[in-house]
């Protein structure tokens, strides 16, 4: 049974002319399609999600347009990227715009969706969907309607084949292959997307129910004589063929199943096998650490006893892996399946340390090494060297998962921050000197195969996330988790308290490590009864949390546990949900309720969590009573002082205290009533002085009569600037959304190559761009001012940040910013994603005629869930002058911001202050008999719901 979609497409049609000169330019359309009701028809029993979308316009006269949507290219996994001749916004992707569709006859629009379903028993299908009309497309609006049918066309398991396919004739093809979509109606194929071919070697998917064509773009030739797919007999086993089933399993690394697989390797000539070669695997068994069987992971995959295998022959693998007649495989190089592929691109994987990777990354402490290995006879066929490019931070969008083909444009990475590194002819390696060793942590590289006409192809290879598992001189390597009680080793904890545990990585000699990706700790108080709650939490009055994770490039995490029942003993357990880090444990002989009223000399504590201090940098400080044997104490009230011994510090309230200029304040009241110990958090800041200098952190009475605790650290100077980092974020925001439509603050901090705020030693300056139909910049904390859209400021020789000179307001959900600098450190492109703010009028449809009545207003968000009070401590001031206008009217309204009187406003707009409260407001309007208007609210950045009324 076909289930139908229906499509609507508009066409606004306009025709363009030169400004310069009388003669009229080609004209040219812009057709926006809606997709939204491809989402549709969903089950309780699965999840659909739009997985693909293809366009392609073709007709007499024009070059075929395509542009397509495809989440697999997006490392987010939650929002998809639009390419080609199209754009839209990412968070919508049923609304997409071709830009420069020619006009003329014979149009044929043809549409392709794929609508990947997830079963609740972790299943998955993917059905197409495909849609097409003839159309002309004439100067003026044009309509078009498409109908796309859901055929039986769908896959449960996705496949790949790849390998080395030659010509007929025995030559060997570099460059672009099409992949191409048969329609069920017969039309002429529609193209999908396309990869790239290196001297033959080549990798596709394959789909078991549906045939796809592969075209080289030179030439015209179609790969295997026809379409293919999973069964095609092409892929039939043989001492050249060899077929390899991966069954479903469960990533425990990343907490995920994945599905089944078939992966076909081989040499193939044409629609023949090529029986020069040979394709081999080693049947030594291998147990994969993170790839399991069940969803509990208890049964972890085995090679080869876990695999189907036909084809082929068993052989020790070799290095190289890949050579001109032979493919080696095993489980190492097979173990996530085809993601996992023998090679990428140009690039052959390569043995690393146990592991199979085709990009090599390391620091000696001076220089920056790579290397990669070729396929065989590329560099002799098309491939003119690799560049590489090397960004100390990792630029927004980066993270991982570029090296897909049809993907990145390598040309376009030095404007996003990238410096390039040029490697010609057929060498496999670089060593680039005087690049920062926080490349390997905080960065990104990337490896772009270059062609003879020094451009790109488009088959990149790159390190890993933010940093890469090869590092060797990137610091000790987290080993296991430990936990403790922040500030002491307290044996005796307080029922009823609040107590804050310092979860940390360390290595195997105990000291702090960073992890190099997140990791989800699980928490357990075994026999104590207990709750734990999240950081921030100092009262533990929140939701209580099972887990928490630590975050990549850091070693820790303070969070607080609160006992209920006094006697209690036993261990307090974290563990590491992906069991890589052994556990760590922390030992309570006995809860119990101390309610000594004084805190005792020596013994109330101004904890530190970092080993050092660093000039320049905001660092927290914890702080809690004990009593006077140094146990956790509830005392009835207290207030404790600090000082830093007369360092020249200042203590402050918060993070964004240190890094607006706030005045700092010593004193900190825990506010402890009922029996109950909260802890406060204060922060330290110290500009003074240079190079290494003992540090006494103090916690005081305030008359310095009675020193609870001191704390000895060193204060160090930070490193030389090696780069900016800009942060948008709300200010006091609970959900830490951005919204459009609303004012924040640019944040702009010189760092160094450990990540610490650090200082220029000369002035410099700043520049802060955004793209005028995303973003609007401002000088105020209202954005009520004068708009730019580049904003220009001067940081001094001691300047370490700059927080409220540049406002933002995001007109747009995604706005792309870029922070350029005078002294030659690295540019920075990123992008930050703002929820689409709504504007709404909650009044019925019915108004009586010569009344003067409230129409309400609402803000809602892109969910048309209301906004509650927190999401408007930073409301800009334009929410009070909303535009409100009126049309279509068939009668004279009034419109007024007072019930007493309903004024004229001779039926056109008007502007007035509506919002009463942070979250809504209103204005009157009234009209003189009988009829109807349309009214539209319009303010900056928001979408006014458009509302019609009659009386």
């Amino acid at each position: 049974m076909f289930i139908k979609f229906f499509l609507l497409i508009s066409l606004l049609v306009s025709s363009v002319f030169s400004t310069s000169c009388s003669r009229k330019s080609n004209p040219s359309t812009t057709l926006k399609f809606n997709l939204a009701n491809l989402s549709k028809n969903q089950s309780a029993q699965s999840e659909k999600k739009l997985k693909f979308v293809a366009i392609n316009i073709s007709g007499p006269n024009m070059t075929r347009l395509l542009c397509k949507y495809d989440t697999d290219n997006n490392n987010n996994n939650a929002l998809g990227v639009w390419k080609g001749n199209c754009f839209g916004n990412p968070a919508n992707p049923l609304d997409v715009t071709v830009n420069n569709v020619p006009t003329g006859t014979g149009r044929l629009i043809q549409v392709l969706a794929i609508i990947r379903t997830a079963g609740t028993d972790g299943s998955e299908s993917e059905d197409f969907s495909y849609g097409e009309v003839f159309q002309n497309i004439n100067p003026g609006d044009n309509f078009v309607s498409i109908t796309t049918v859901t055929a039986p066309q769908s896959t449960n398991m996705e496949g790949m084949a790849a390998g080395r396919y030659l010509l007929p004739t025995g030559v060997a093809y570099t460059g672009k292959v099409a992949l191409e979509y048969s329609p069920p109606t017969g039309r002429p194929n529609m193209e999908i997307m396309d990869i790239e071919m290196f001297n033959g070697w080549f990798y596709v998917h394959l789909l078991d129910n549906i045939k796809l064509t592969y075209r080289m773009r030179d030439n015209g030739h179609i790969l295997f004589g026809g379409p293919i797919g999973q069964t095609s007999a092409v892929f039939n086993t043989n001492s050249v063929v060899k077929r390899i089933t991966a069954p479903k399993t469960y990533n425990q690394y990343d907490n995920r199943s994945e599905q089944a697989e078939m992966m076909v390797f081989g040499f193939w000539k044409g629609t023949a096998i090529d029986s020069t070669g040979q394709v081999c695997h080693d049947s030594t068994s291998y147990t994969s650490g993170d790839m399991f069987l069940d969803a509990v992971f208890s049964n972890p995959l085995d090679w080869p006893n876990d695999y189907t295998l036909s084809g082929g022959s068993t052989c020790a693998v070799a290095s190289p892996i890949v050579t001109t007649t032979k493919l080696y495989l095993d489980g190492h190089i097979l173990e996530h399946g085809g993601s996992a592929r023998l090679f990428h691109g140009p690039y052959m994987k390569q043995n690393i340390n146990g592991h199979y990777e085709t990009l090599s990354v390391s620091h000696d402490g001076t220089n920056l090494n790579l290397s990669w290995k070729y396929l065989p006879g590329v560099t002799s066929k098309g491939v003119a060297g690799s560049t590489v490019f090397y960004n100390t931070i990792t630029p927004a969008g980066f993270e991982e998962g570029h090296d897909g083909g049809d993907g990145l444009d390598c040309s376009k990475l030095v404007a996003s921050g990238f410096t390039k590194y040029d490697v010609t002819g057929s060498a496999e390696s670089a060593s680039l000197p005087g690049v920062p060793s926080t490349v390997m942590s905080t960065g990104k590289v990337i490896v772009c195969p270059r062609k003879t006409d020094g451009k790109y192809f488009s088959s990149v290879i790159e390190s890993h996330g933010n940093g890469n598992s090869n590092c060797t001189n990137c610091g000790p390597t987290a080993t296991k988790l430990n936990v403790s009680i922040l500030g002491g080793a307290w044996n005796v904890i307080n029922r009823d308290s609040c107590v804050p545990l310092f979860v940390q990585a360390q290595d195997d000699t105990n000291n702090p490590a960073e992890v190099n990706s997140m990791v989800q700790v699980n928490l357990n108080s075994g026999t104590i009864a207990g709750t734990f709650y999240d950081e921030g939490d100092s009262s533990c009055n929140g939701a209580t949390v099972s887990s928490i994770y630590l975050e990549p490039f850091k070693n820790y995490k303070v969070i607080f546990f609160k006992p209920n029942n006094s006697g209690d003993t036993g261990l307090l357990t974290v563990s590491d949900n992906a069991s890589v880090l052994t556990s760590g444990t922390y030992s309570v002989s006995n809860v119990t309720l101390n309610t000594t009223a004084n805190l005792g000399a020596g013994t109330g504590a101004a904890v530190i969590s970092s080993n050092n201090f660093y000039r320049h940098n905001c660092e927290p400080i914890y702080v809690f009573p004990l009593d006077i044997n140094g146990n956790p104490v509830a005392p009835s009230s207290t207030n404790i002082y600090l000082d830093d011994n007369g360092a020249g510090g200042n203590f402050y309230y918060s993070y964004d205290d240190c890094h607006s200029n706030m005045s700092p304040y010593a004193l900190l009241n825990l506010n402890i009533s009922g029996g109950a110990q909260t802890m406060a958090t204060a922060y330290y800041n110290n500009i003074s002085g240079t190079g290494d200098t003992p540090l006494t952190l103090r916690a005081n009475d305030g008359a310095v009569s009675t020193i609870y605790k001191t704390e000895a650290k060193t204060l160090k100077d930070p490193g030389p600037p090696t780069n900016t980092f800009t942060l948008v974020k709300p200010i006091n925001n609970t959900d830490m959304q951005l919204r459009t439509g609303f004012c924040y603050p640019l944040e702009v901090i010189l760092k160094d190559s450990m990540g610490h705020s650090t200082v220029s030693g000369s002035a410099f300056n700043v520049s802060v761009s955004v793209n005028p139909a995303e973003a609007d910049l401002h000088d105020s904390s209202s954005c009520n001012g004068t708009i730019a859209h580049t904003k220009n400021f001067g940081f001094s020789s001691s300047t370490t940040y700059d927080f409220g000179s540049v406002y933002i307001m995001p007109l747009n959900q995604n706005v792309n910013i870029t922070v350029n600098n005078d002294i030659s450190l690295p540019s920075e492109s990123f992008n930050i994603f703002a929820d689409q703010t709504q504007m709404m009028i909650t009044t019925g449809p019915s108004l009586a005629p010569s009344t003067c009545l409230q129409i309400d207003v609402i803000l809602q968000d892109s969910t048309s869930s209301p906004l509650s009070t927190p999401h408007f401590t930073n409301k800009s001031s334009q929410f009070n002058a909303v535009n409100v206008v009126l049309s279509n009217f068939s009668s004279t309204p009034f419109l007024s911001s007072t019930a007493s009187t309903c004024s004229p406003n001779n039926g056109i707009s008007n502007t007035w202050g509506m919002f009463d409260t942070p979250t809504s407001g209103f204005f009157y309007l009234q009209t003189d008999g009988n009829g109807s208007t349309d009214i539209q609210l319009i303010s900056p950045g928001i979408v006014g719901i458009p509302s019609s009324f009659n009386w």
